[in-house]
């Protein structure tokens, strides 16, 4: 049987108008999740705790339902410049002491995507690296975001491998990606809906009425009055 759909969308920040990533469209489509293309706001320059409390505002109209999965991509941002000033900054310094006229704005609104999914206690499907120095942010502000982080794949960049030493979140497939725009995320949901398949749709030995052994203390065969022990 096929298993049960949770609500699902991939979101991709855009800079420019850009082409939509045909491998993406290919595997958003697979995984039955609509693309919804963002642009980052123009907000003035605040302080780092004014810009995320007006950009979660704005995350709010596209993060409606709770409980759904939220997979992120970007197309346009250079997140190898950005690296170690993340880095510092979830290593050594406070939240006011965030260089936020440094820090390219998109990475600080996929932040904000962040932080406003976990408030709605939505899984979070990481990409690459900018995504990945997002999620540093995010759980630097918010600790408990971290447990709705799921890290996809590691990319070809051995910065966004480091970023997710740093959140002490593993990934799970080993793909070589380049770049950042949603692809990981895409095939990051699909395993997501193959565990959640395994775990509600896939019978017991005693449902299928396996024979567990031919001698020994094993010897038995399971019916659906038998418990796996």
């Amino acid at each position: 049987p096929s298993p049960k759909i949770i609500p699902r969308k991939i979101l991709v920040l855009k800079k420019e108008e850009q082409e939509l990533n045909l491998p993406l469209a290919i595997f958003a489509k697979r995984v039955q999740a609509p693309i919804v293309n963002l642009s980052i706001p123009k907000l003035s320059e605040l302080s780092p705790r004014t810009y995320f409390k007006e950009s979660l505002k704005i995350c709010d109209d596209y993060i409606l339902e709770e409980k759904q999965i939220i997979g992120l991509g970007q197309n346009g941002i250079n997140a190898e410049k950005d690296y170690q000033l993340v880095f510092d900054y979830y290593c050594q310094n406070e939240i006011e002491q965030m260089p936020f006229n440094k820090i390219d704005k998109g990475i600080l609104f996929l932040s904000s995507l962040i932080m406003a999914a976990a408030q709605k206690r939505c899984l979070v499907v990481l990409d690459g690296l900018s995504t990945s120095l997002a999620a540093l942010i995010a759980t630097k502000i918010n600790p408990k975001v971290k447990d709705y982080l799921l890290a996809s794949h590691y990319s070809i960049s051995p910065k966004q491998r480091e970023a997710l030493e740093l959140l002490d979140i593993p990934a799970y497939l080993h793909l070589d990606l380049q770049g950042d725009c949603g692809l990981g995320a895409a095939l990051g949901i699909s395993l997501v809906d193959a565990a959640l398949h395994m775990l509600n749709d896939m019978k017991t030995f005693g449902e299928a009425d396996v024979a567990v052994a031919n001698d020994g203390p094993g010897a038995i065969k399971q019916n659906k009055n038998i418990k796996d022990m």
